[in-house]
């Protein structure tokens, strides 16, 4: 993997913490509670678009550590795919070597 790859990898983890920490810090997670206010996980450094999810949807993409929650507009081809379209936002999955850094850098792991 390239240097820029990698520091966008890098760039999509950091945001993926932020999200982390977010959810710690909230009182709405239960399981069908609301929507919750998150950052775009993409791999542009200043992004600071926010995503709305339910707990429920980011959980059940939390599950996989190779995927993440974006923008439309945001998605990287060459490093991910798109696998679901909620309109608001994208989840994306790793491929490569992108999949194996997302999942040595997952927070849950």
């Amino acid at each position: 993997m390239q240097a820029r790859e990698r520091r966008l990898a890098e760039n999509e983890i950091r945001f993926r913490k932020l999200n982390e920490r977010l959810r710690a810090a909230s009182g709405t997670w239960d399981p069908g509670e609301g929507q919750l206010e998150l950052v775009c996980e993409c791999g542009h450094e200043d992004c600071a678009l926010a995503i709305h999810p339910s707990p429920t949807e980011y959980e059940r993409v939390r599950g996989d550590e190779a995927r993440f929650m974006i923008v439309p507009g945001h998605e990287r081809p060459e490093v991910e795919d798109v696998v679901l379209d909620r309109g608001e936002w994208l989840v994306v999955r790793k491929r490569g070597e992108a999949a194996a850094i997302a999942a040595d850098a997952d927070p849950r792991a």
